[in-house]
């Protein structure tokens, strides 16, 4: 199969100012080394067992905050909407709920 006739590269294409590849690097790395160092849920998970309540509830916590950075990037920044990177089809909202319900 080739890359370029996967659905999400053609819809990565939709983006009016698309991101090159060593650019997404750079920004992306900082982001997932740096991030957590610097949220309460990292100060949090630090404190506590890594299977307690609290510890999970700041997982959580980091993953949201690196979802939001994601829908800005691609909402603003490549102006594409954000169900191009993975969420066509139909039902995406349960689908993405069943998801979310099965992870915690």
């Amino acid at each position: 199969m080739d890359i370029k006739s996967s659905k999400l590269v053609k819809d990565a294409l939709e983006a009016v100012r698309p991101t090159r590849w060593w650019i997404a690097m750079l920004v992306v790395l900082p982001v997932v080394i740096f991030l957590p160092l610097f949220t309460i849920g990292t100060a949090v998970s630090s404190l506590t067992a890594s299977g307690s309540f609290l510890g999970q509830s700041s997982e959580v916590l980091i993953m949201g905050a690196t979802l939001i950075l994601l829908v800005l990037w691609v909402v603003f920044k490549e102006k594409r909407p954000f169900s191009s990177v993975g969420f066509r089809g139909t039902h995406q909202v349960p689908r993405v709920l069943i998801g979310l319900a099965g992870g915690i």
